[in-house]
């Protein structure tokens, strides 16, 4: 058994604990690889938005599993973790992942501190690592273009036109959305149809754009054709600014 199947074996096949959506307006679903996953806070949800733009992904599992521990009174307790993803890549790795906003931490970490003990325990006695997020390495990320490009990432197929517009883009070399346009269209009707289906080349990575100020620009965002990169040289934060280390905890 390969290292990327055995980390996928790890995946349990059910949350271990349910989420209930009452009336919080945080909660929710994002679909991920055929499948939901539920996050119960605002953090968790901008979470998921990320992992939706991660090339490497290949699986991901809210609620993954319940660890006990002893808490901050002595005493028997449980803790369950946000969330497991598994990375595939020369080299695949797992990551149990815990999300917490700063204020949380710091109001109730003699309460955490045990928990969160037991939890990077677990991940190393399984090959993983433990990595508390806090919106310190979250709100690093673009959020407001991974916003702006989610919805187009399920537009239906257009074949010849996208096709078109990566042939365009290889041909002209780096260049901007509404450079594109008018190079690969003639009448401005032909533009505004091919305008989603461009977006959805950059919302899957056909595409690729310089995403380092946050927001999406037709006029003035870069585009280019490189097969060989992945989506973290989008933008100046890679997935190791986004994961702390041992060093920044």
């Amino acid at each position: 058994m390969d290292e990327l199947q055995r980390l996928l074996a790890l995946v349990p096949a059910k949350p271990a604990r349910t989420v209930s959506y009452g009336h919080r307006g945080n909660r929710g679903r994002m679909s991920f690889l055929g499948q939901s996953v539920d996050h119960e806070s605002h953090l968790e949800r901008d979470f998921l938005l990320i992992m939706q733009f991660d090339p490497t992904l290949a699986a991901i599992r809210a609620q993954p599993f319940t660890i006990p521990c002893v808490g901050a009174n002595g005493r028997q307790t449980r803790y369950t973790p946000d969330f497991l993803t598994i990375h595939k890549g020369s080299r695949p790795r797992g990551f149990v992942v815990e999300i917490k906003p700063m204020a949380d931490l710091r109001r109730d970490w003699r309460t955490l501190k045990p928990r969160l003990h037991a939890g990077r325990t677990f991940a190393h006695e399984n090959g993983l690592a433990f990595e508390l997020l806090t919106e310190r390495q979250l709100h690093r990320w673009p959020l407001d273009a991974y916003h702006f490009l989610a919805p187009f990432r399920t537009l239906p197929d257009d074949d010849s036109m996208e096709e078109h517009l990566v042939h365009t883009l290889a041909g002209i070399g780096p260049s901007t959305p509404q450079r594109l346009l008018a190079a690969a269209f003639m009448t401005e009707s032909n533009r505004i149809q091919a305008i989603p289906h461009m977006w959805k080349l950059v919302a899957t990575r056909r595409i690729m754009a310089g995403l380092d100020e946050g927001q999406i620009d037709i006029r003035t965002t870069p585009l280019w054709i490189d097969r060989d990169s992945d989506w973290r040289r989008c933008n100046p934060y890679s997935r190791k600014h986004l994961m702390q280390t041992e060093t920044d905890r």
